[in-house]
């Protein structure tokens, strides 16, 4: 069984398609291939007179970009379609609206999204939570930790990818080096000051977000983020992992709790848990991950805390 599977987004000028899961582009190109999640079925879920080569999905909102814009329908709850104003729940835009034009990669999670334009630049839409959008966390505006973004806030230059997850975003800039802004709770910046015990990360000297991007490290070519797991590859096909290890993502061997959103078991400084790998993919606690010749690995919830190889087969 393989554990995920590329699929090559053809479309006709009529058709859009949606993928199921969290659809993501090969990483700092433009490519006509997506990555699904295992028994991923697309769907035909709208009519446009132009070709889709990207869609991803979040919080109810669906993301396309149609020779070169970026468009979104659905909820709007959080601001995420880019209109300056947010729009109580349960109201749907059915058709799409523009968000932005000359955009090469999108992704989406949980009321946000981000997207790179033409000129590298990443820019952030929605829900902010702990600051992952950019913006500083208002602690008066009755929403705890989460801002709310109506209108395309830049984030950084010279961005070559980026996934963000419900928490989080990462990305990978033109020059390899890689940054993580956001929540922390779990370990997902990388500092290594995030603790293994819940409580003890609000009385301790723990970073628990930043809206300042943080530098994790440099010569990075593949990366993917999990809700509270992130990893990275090296130039040379270092994989490192680090973040929630409440299933045994990180692959060092040792699993927490099996509860990632209060895992007991955290990795807050990247591990290197494999060599010579050239792909990684993080979905929901589990991990998959090719190396240099071509056998898929796998390991996380249900699978262990050490990488095995995956069965063989269709």
């Amino acid at each position: 069984m393989r554990l995920f599977q590329k699929v090559a987004v053809i479309l006709s000028v009529t058709s859009v398609l949606a993928l199921g899961g969290c659809s993501k582009t090969e990483q700092g190109t433009v490519s006509g291939e997506v990555k699904v999640e295992p028994h991923a079925a697309p769907e035909i879920v709208n009519a446009m007179q132009s070709e889709v080569y990207l869609s991803g999905e979040g919080n109810g909102s669906r993301y396309e970009i149609i020779d070169g814009d970026l468009y979104g329908s659905g909820s709007n709850t959080f601001g995420q379609l880019g209109l300056g104003k947010t729009d109580t729940a349960g109201v749907s835009f059915t058709e799409p609206v523009l968000i932005a034009e000359n955009v090469i990669h999108v992704d989406a999670s949980q009321g946000c999204v981000v997207y790179i334009n033409e000129d590298k630049e990443l820019y952030g839409l929605g829900r902010s939570l702990c600051g992952q959008l950019g913006t500083a966390v208002d602690e008066n505006s009755g929403e705890g930790d989460v801002s709310i973004v109506t209108e395309p806030l830049f984030i950084a230059d010279q961005v070559a990818y980026a996934e963000v997850s419900g928490c989080c975003t990462m990305f990978l800039k033109e020059d390899g080096s890689l940054y993580m802004l956001g929540d922390n709770q779990n370990g997902q910046l990388g500092d290594g000051t995030a603790k293994p015990v819940r409580a003890d990360r609000f009385i301790t000297d723990a970073v628990l977000y930043t809206s300042e991007p943080y530098f994790v490290m440099d010569n990075v070519k593949f990366i993917s983020l999990g809700e509270y797991t992130a990893a990275a590859i090296s130039g040379s096909g270092d994989l490192w992992i680090w973040g929630d290890n409440s299933c045994g993502q990180v692959g060092n061997g040792r699993k927490g709790n099996g509860l990632p959103a209060f895992s007991d078991d955290v990795v807050s400084s990247p591990y290197l848990a494999m060599k010579k790998i050239k792909s990684v993919s993080i979905r929901g606690n589990m991990v998959t991950a090719v190396d240099f010749s071509d056998r898929e690995y796998v390991w996380g919830e249900g699978y262990g805390a050490l990488p095995r190889e995956a069965e063989s087969g269709s």
